[in-house]
């Protein structure tokens, strides 16, 4: 189970540094002291043929700002709440970084109604009828780390039940383990990185974001 663990890591540092250095945030990939990791596909498809739309490349019309957060939309939901955080503190990132990781959005389409009757069921123990007299299995709002269905309970009242997506604790537990690695490299590193205090602001986010 260890070896399949640091595989998925592997496998998971080795897609977000291909991404980041496709889009020319090589500069990162090299802080992080990831450029071992970026695929070696990548790096011909850019180096030699410039013309030709590399897979990895991520809003190269955009300016970097913008990129950056189209990067973030594209590494998943773990990176999509990082960048949120990091909208509302440009103590850590250059005001035009802060204004373009505003827009970012998790709107994602929602999955099956009937999977999220059943995981509810699963998760308090009951049949869903014991619980709802209705339960609405088209979604009123949906992102991307849960999705949210209308319901009403036994003594009348209308309540909104939220749903976490099926899988996506453990996924947002293993990036979020990959981060706090790379904060740590990135100190050891870069000493000049001490300054914004990167594994500090990534038990902050995890902090935020488990709860």
């Amino acid at each position: 189970m260890a070896t399949v663990g640091l595989r998925a890591q592997l496998a998971r540092a080795s897609e977000i540094a291909t991404v980041l250095f496709a889009s020319e945030f090589d500069w990162l990939v090299e802080a992080l002291g990831l450029s071992a990791c970026v695929s070696p596909r990548c790096r011909f498809m850019c180096a030699f043929r410039p013309k030709q739309q590399c897979p990895h490349h991520v809003a190269m019309d955009l300016p970097l700002p913008e990129r950056m957060r189209a990067v973030l939309e594209q590494l998943g939901p773990t990176f999509v709440k990082a960048g949120q955080m990091l909208a509302l503190r440009p103590d850590y990132v250059p005001l035009g970084y802060a204004e373009a990781l505003r827009s970012l959005h998790d709107d994602v389409p929602p999955f099956p109604g009937e999977q999220a009757a059943r995981l509810v069921e699963e998760e308090l123990g009951k049949p869903l009828a014991q619980m709802f007299t209705e339960f609405e299995r088209e979604p009123f709002a949906a992102a991307s780390l849960s999705q949210v269905h209308r319901a009403l309970r036994p003594d009348g009242r209308a309540v909104a039940v939220k749903v976490q997506r099926p899988g996506i604790g453990e996924q947002v537990e293993r990036d979020l383990a990959l981060l706090a690695f790379l904060a740590r490299r990135l100190e050891n590193r870069r000493p000049e990185a001490l300054a914004f205090r990167p594994t500090a602001a990534v038990a902050e986010f995890a902090e935020y974001t488990r709860r």
